[in-house]
């Protein structure tokens, strides 16, 4: 499977991080700096704080003429530096608000089965989903939506019309 340029990016600066012992510093300055490309928190300020590390990257990716894809760099290191402390990250997109009782269950069952320390969650409402559950976590999805499944029954029942009809 080929990577992406921001993966290859992302895999090289942890590397560079680690052995410069300097993972925490980066990390940091990642975070900082994809808030910044958010529109979050002021570009010079962040800009000008940044570890020599990070500043070799980002003029790295300008020379490269991959000014654009420096947000997926940042975010393929966090996540690569993320997964390896054993740290997940989950988005969790359900039809309706949870209770903090019920979150706190879906990330005990995620921790148990996706083998992560920590697992921080990102919480959507989406009433599109009518019921049920989407959760996507270490580049897997799990859709247990009502929507998904009548979308399944749909294209089964589909499928039976067709072959009666043959």
């Amino acid at each position: 499977m080929a990577r992406s340029v921001e993966t290859i990016y992302g895999d090289a600066f942890y590397e560079a991080l680690v052995s410069a012992g300097h993972l925490e510093e980066g990390l940091r300055d990642a975070e900082a700096l994809l808030g910044v490309f958010k529109g979050e928190g002021d570009a010079e300020e962040v800009t000008s704080s940044l570890s020599d590390e990070t500043q070799a990257l980002f003029g790295l990716v300008v020379e490269k003429g991959r000014e654009e894809t420096m947000p997926g760099i940042l975010r393929a290191f966090i996540e690569r530096a993320k997964r390896e402390a054993g740290i997940g990250t989950a988005v969790i997109t359900t039809a309706f608000p949870l209770s903090e009782e019920k979150k706190e269950e879906i990330i005990l069952k995620l921790r148990e089965t996706a083998k992560y320390r920590v697992i921080e969650a990102e919480w959507i409402v989406d009433p599109s989903l009518i019921g049920g559950i989407v959760i996507r976590l270490g580049g897997r999805m799990v859709d247990g939506s009502v929507r998904q499944k009548l979308g399944r029954l749909k294209r089964e029942l589909r499928e039976m019309k067709i072959k009666e009809s043959e």
